[in-house]
């Protein structure tokens, strides 16, 4: 590679202004995916020095918007094992610290393993492994639970060093998975939130709660909540955890799943 984006990430140690400078030379770039990997990089050496720039700022810099759609779309688009996800979202610390980011990747891996062992993330072989069971790959439409059903026994089966590599998850899920209780949000960083969430679903949301009427019931709200989960998790769930899941009372919530249950499995012919 060579030319501005070249430029940009090479040469001595820089001070902050050269380093702004040095980002928004990526802005030439004529593909995503050079200026994606360059960033990357930037993001790395940003971690060695313990943060000339918030990732939001560097976003601006290279890609002109402090969210950084472009990136997070590229970057959320394949499949990746848990260790890649981990450390994508251990580069985006604010503030950045390279001592940190060990801690942080290792939190995120636990987070992400309570996740596949309750099954509510969704995983696959890795690629080299897959020409050897390529049932793995079938993980659409009424396969999908099976399948997954199979690969969470596989999972308890294999070395507990050995799940963070064996594996790849969707990491758009799985970030919104993290994101969907307080316990796990604070492992998704503040740039991939904003575009996860963006300001217009979050000014539709204040609009909601600043205008006249009655309030959405809980009820309403658990349902919303229970949506969200795999409906294989959802029908095998006790009162007791779909309580301390929700945070409603367990015939509120026994009630909701009924209702989300007669929703999805009501025949086409009675929906209508």
């Amino acid at each position: 590679m060579c030319g501005p984006l070249q430029r940009a990430t090479s040469g001595p140690p820089m001070d902050n202004v050269n380093f702004r400078v040095k980002l928004e030379a990526l802005r030439t770039a004529t593909r995503e995916v050079e200026r994606f990997v360059w960033f990357d990089s930037m993001l790395s050496q940003n971690l060695l020095v313990d943060g000339k720039m918030s990732t939001a700022a560097m976003f601006e810099a290279a890609y002109g918007d402090p969210r950084g759609r472009k990136y997070w779309e590229l970057a959320l688009s394949e499949w990746v094992s848990p260790r890649r996800l981990a450390s994508l979202l251990g580069l985006h610390l604010d503030p950045p610290s390279l001592h940190k980011k060990g801690l942080f990747e290792v939190g995120v891996l636990g987070a992400l393993k309570v996740g596949i062992v309750t099954g509510a993330i969704a995983y696959r072989k890795a690629p080299a492994d897959m020409e050897q069971n390529s049932e793995a790959e079938d993980v659409t439409a009424g396969a999908f639970a099976e399948a997954n059903r199979r690969n969470r026994e596989l999972y308890r089966q294999r070395p507990s060093s050995d799940w963070a590599d064996a594996y790849h998850i969707d990491p758009r899920r799985a970030a919104e998975w993290l994101l969907s209780a307080p316990m796990r949000e604070h492992w998704v960083p503040e740039t991939l939130r904003s575009y996860l969430r963006p300001v217009e679903q979050s000014v539709s949301e204040s609009a909601a709660l600043t205008r006249r009427g009655p309030r959405p019931t809980k009820s309403e709200r658990v349902k919303s909540e229970m949506r969200k989960l795999p409906l294989e998790k959802l029908r095998v769930m006790k009162q007791e955890e779909m309580a301390a899941e929700f945070k409603a009372a367990g015939s509120t919530c026994r009630e909701a799943r009924k209702a989300i249950l007669a929703e999805i499995e009501t025949p086409p012919n009675l929906a209508q």
